[in-house]
């Protein structure tokens, strides 16, 4: 490997550029350039010079086609002439103009001009470059096709010109400004080019870690960001650590979560924080937003930062931090059954956990009829059930629907809830009867006894009951409601290819064999 390509200059090298421009020199007819080793200046200087001429000689001779026209009467070609005399013209300005700002820029590089700098207005100088840039294409769709910019003013004045054709968006050029003396000084400027060009689709991506540690530090009061992957799971979780503290970033995925389901979450989640609720909560950043979009491959995506829950998971609780969950459960309920959130959630319903679901399921089961038919007797079993039950009086709000170990943190007895990414509305006793068939399901797997299993639960239902109630009705239809939370989620994973192992026979069958010891063991009858 020579020094040439480490950027290095050698004899041999300054040799071959010597040579190299000379060449091109002569084949233009224009004089050699000299050995003193700034082969690129003079070779530009020199041939901007000389293409003056010829230049000039093509202008005034489109001048004379035009005063010949003029004069003459005019024939069926006077049209085309004009088109051509117009075509030469504008591209003969456009070249004289490049060449004109080439020496110029050479010039200065060489020390020969001083630059002399002038205030100009971004927003117009912007505008006027991408329009001659990209004119063509924003003239071929003028009814949906249009550049526009986003302003945000507070750490300085942020424009950026997007182009919008039909229902995609591209980033193009971003301005970053800051006021000096009332007057607006340019301070970045970042050219999306690569945008503009052809990718090949995707369906999903993996965000740079490095470059969302620079996304969250302009955007966030943060320094000395560093940014890790952490899970692939609904979306993407990524470790955030800075100087500050350490947060937690989720990068939504658009096929599964809209930018209105991701603003009620942050909606739910901030209301909670007021209320004094303990749980992971979206961070804000400088311009007091909580939501980021990000323009991946596959298109746009949601992020949000969240402040890092405390202390670990924990599978086997104590009985005091039994109480603490059923306790932190409760108070959340006290707040989400009181909140009409904006943007939008899914209702937990039959409709949602048992019907919908099993239509999903069934092309999955193959040659499994037996196993399809047996999830789909017990679901008419349930159903059933629950016409005889006057519901009207069960409590409603917005549910978790996921209360299990992994998505609560515990420090000591101090315990921290995070991970509301299913959110939903519907009876609240679905959270409690998420966390029972956690506890039903760590007796299945021998982790734990029936007693001790029911020991649990009944310090849950302690600690739930001091600001919390549920009826005894409710509580009797938890094992019942257990098999809608399984088709719910076993339907879920057939729509997310980061889970379509889960929906293979063998895994499929490990989730039957637990449903049939559900219906066996809790049931106070079985559905032939």
């Amino acid at each position: 490997m020579g020094l040439s390509e480490f950027g290095l200059r050698t004899n041999d090298t300054l040799h071959y550029q010597h040579n190299y421009y000379n060449r091109w020199a002569n084949q233009l007819r224009i004089k050699p350039i000299t050995s003193n080793g700034n082969y690129v200046g003079q070779f530009i200087e020199t041939a901007s010079h000389e293409f003056c001429t010829p230049l000039a000689a093509i202008q005034s001779s489109a001048d004379l086609i035009e005063q010949h026209v003029n004069r003459e009467a005019a024939t069926s070609s006077t049209p085309a002439i004009r088109r051509h005399l117009a075509v030469i013209s504008a591209k003969l300005t456009a070249l004289d103009r490049l060449l004109r700002d080439t020496l110029t820029l050479s010039q200065i590089e060489a020390g020969k001009t001083e630059l002399q700098l002038e205030w100009t207005d971004s927003v117009s100088f912007i505008r006027t470059l991408l329009e001659s840039t990209y004119g063509p294409e924003l003239a071929s769709h003028r009814e949906n096709c249009r550049l526009f910019k986003h302003s945000n003013v507070r750490q300085g004045s942020v424009h950026e010109f997007v182009l919008k054709t039909g229902g995609s968006e591209r980033k193009i050029i971003k301005v970053r400004e800051v006021a000096c003396n009332s007057r607006p000084i340019f301070i970045e400027i970042n050219v999306y080019l690569a945008a503009m060009s052809a990718k090949f689709p995707a369906t999903y991506s993996t965000l740079s870690p490095a470059a969302l540690a620079t996304l969250l530090a302009q955007t966030y009061d943060l320094e000395n960001v560093r940014c890790a992957f952490l899970v692939r799971g609904v979306g993407d979780t990524y470790l955030v650590e800075s100087e500050q503290d350490r947060f937690i970033l989720r990068i939504y995925r658009s096929s599964h979560r809209s930018l209105a389901h991701v603003q009620a979450e942050v909606a739910m989640l901030l209301a909670l924080k007021q209320a004094g609720v303990s749980v992971s909560y979206p961070i804000v950043d400088r311009t007091k937003g909580t939501i980021q979009t990000i323009d991946a491959i596959e298109g746009q995506r949601q992020a949000v930062l969240f402040s890092y829950a405390p202390g670990q998971p924990a599978s086997i609780l104590t009985p005091n931090q039994l109480r603490s969950l059923g306790r932190e459960m409760a108070r959340f309920h006290r707040v989400s059954s009181t909140l009409t959130l904006p943007g939008e959630r899914w209702v937990f319903d039959l409709d949602t956990t048992f019907f919908h679901p099993l239509e999903r399921l069934q092309p999955t089961f193959g040659a499994d009829q037996e196993g399809y038919d047996w999830l789909r007797n017990q679901a008419t079993y349930v159903v059933e059930k629950l016409s005889h039950v006057n519901t009207a009086g069960f409590m409603t709000g917005y549910c978790h629907f996921d209360f299990l170990p992994k998505n609560v943190h515990f420090e000591g007895e101090s315990v921290t809830l995070f991970d509301f990414d299913f959110m939903g509305y519907g009876w609240l006793i679905n959270d409690i009867m998420s966390f029972w068939q956690h506890l039903a399901l760590a007796v299945y797997a021998g982790r734990m006894s029936q007693q001790a299993c029911d020991e649990a639960y009944a310090f849950f239902l302690e600690g739930y009951g001091e600001f919390g109630s549920i009826s005894d009705q409710e509580l009797a239809l938890v094992p019942y409601l257990s098999l809608g939370f399984w088709l719910f989620y076993m339907s879920f994973h057939t729509t997310h290819d980061q889970f379509y192992s889960f929906s293979q026979p063998a895994h499929r069958n490990v989730y039957i064999g637990f449903l049939r010891h559900l219906v066996a063991m809790y049931w106070d009858k079985l559905a032939d």
